[in-house]
């Protein structure tokens, strides 16, 4: 009995009629599978299983157009016309299966970010009350604070900002009278590498310390509505700094909810790894 051949539906490569899994890719071949969904090749129009990207029967590649002439008819004296080919039916016959899949794929595409906006908007639930901690204070805040430090996608209260201000101003300080004991004893041992150690540690800090002020600007202003283009003005020395700040002593304004004091997409992180455990 002759042995057929037949190409992988993944790579493309002859395999023989009764391998299941393709030697050359480890794909495993969907035509074995009785209640698979099927498409027709664009080369020889046979049936083969949808996600396919080779005919196992022709091998012909899926993501090429494949133009199949029918054959001309032979003219006849009757005809005293020319008839001219219908050029919308060629373009229908030519793309007609790939327009459909694409479309399928497109709408697909649209419903999943749709569900996922939905999602997202249900995760983010109504601003109900004027701070993200019940009862802000010099500690809470400070910690939602540090929490957030690289945060622009929720808001902030204004007493929780103010409260964390004046937190930071005193870790600020605590910082300072460490770095300042664990300097002077390196010193001591290795004065080079303290200079160094010193100048890295400031640049550290004074960097967190400014992209942390800037995101809690920006959720200050979202709290209060303030257009977020608003923040180009702390790059303005001391005047713009202090507009900023005076900015963000402003009341708490709800007109709608495209910001509360939930991060959404951290929320649904949250969700996803909990249904995981």
């Amino acid at each position: 009995m002759e042995v057929m051949d037949y190409y992988c539906q993944r790579c493309g490569r002859i395999i023989g009629e009764a391998e299941r899994v393709c030697p050359a890719c480890g794909v495993s071949q969907d035509r074995f599978k009785a209640d698979e969904e099927q498409k027709a090749c664009k080369k020889c129009r046979q049936e083969i299983p949808v996600n396919s990207n080779y005919c196992y029967h022709c091998g012909a590649d899926q993501a090429q157009y494949y133009y199949q002439s029918e054959p001309l008819k032979k003219e006849t004296p009757q005809v005293e016309k020319e008839e001219q080919p219908d050029q919308d039916n060629i373009f229908k016959q030519i793309f007609e299966g790939d327009y459909d899949d694409l479309n399928a794929s497109y709408q697909r595409i649209l419903k999943a970010e749709e569900e996922q906006r939905a999602e997202l908007k249900k995760l983010k639930g109504k601003v109900t009350r004027a701070n993200e901690n019940e009862k802000p204070g010099l500690i809470p805040s400070t910690k939602l604070y540090l929490k957030d430090w690289f945060n622009i996608n929720k808001r902030m209260g204004r007493a929780d900002f103010w409260w964390s201000f004046v937190g930071m101003i005193g870790l600020t300080f605590v910082f300072s009278l460490v770095l300042s004991v664990v300097v002077t004893g390196l010193r001591s041992v290795e004065p080079n590498f303290a200079n160094f150690f010193l100048n890295f540690m400031v640049r550290v800090f004074i960097g967190f310390i400014l992209i942390a002020n800037m995101s809690a600007l920006i959720r200050r202003f979202r709290d209060a509505e303030i257009p977020v283009i608003a923040i180009v003005m702390v790059f303005i020395p001391v005047v713009g700094e202090i507009a900023a700040y005076i900015l963000a002593t402003k009341k708490q304004v709800v007109t709608n909810d495209d910001y509360t004091f939930i991060d959404p997409v951290r929320e649904a992180k949250k969700r996803r790894k909990a249904r995981k455990k």
